[in-house]
């Protein structure tokens, strides 16, 4: 089992996919990928990149109310990088809770082994980008 600091970015990388009403997520659900662990509380809501299937897919672990989770509305790539685009939920009742959501997404052929990723949050008028790096 992998363990990893709560402040570190786990790199998952992981493009195109479906099941999230909305999301291009290939798969969303709330928790962490398999086989990481967050040592301690956590102290910042970063996303964190995890690679899975030797790096052929990835997750982004978000942070933040469990029942309305930032949903994956775009991805962006080129030979060398990937960007995943998260916009607010659309659901209407939130739970004021701190719970990991994550996001998988597989890798298509046109990106280079170990590309950069980032997660851009789109709120209303206001955008984040985080680069999120493997531990």
């Amino acid at each position: 089992m992998r363990r990893i600091g709560a402040g570190t970015a786990v790199l998952l990388v992981a493009l195109l996919g479906g099941c999230s009403e909305g999301s291009v997520a290939r798969d969303t659900y709330r928790g962490l990928p398999p086989g990481v662990e967050v040592e301690g509380p956590v102290l910042s809501p970063e996303p964190m990149l995890t690679w899975l299937e030797d790096g052929a897919a990835f997750a982004i672990t978000t942070w933040g109310s469990s029942s309305c989770p930032p949903v994956a509305v775009e991805t962006e790539s080129d030979r060398q990088s990937v960007t995943v685009v998260f916009e607010d939920s659309d659901n209407d009742a939130c739970t004021a809770d701190l719970g990991p959501t994550s996001h998988e997404f597989d890798v298509t052929d046109s990106v280079a082994d170990d590309p950069s990723v980032s997660a851009r949050f789109r709120s209303g008028t206001t955008e984040r980008t985080y680069s999120l790096t493997s531990p």
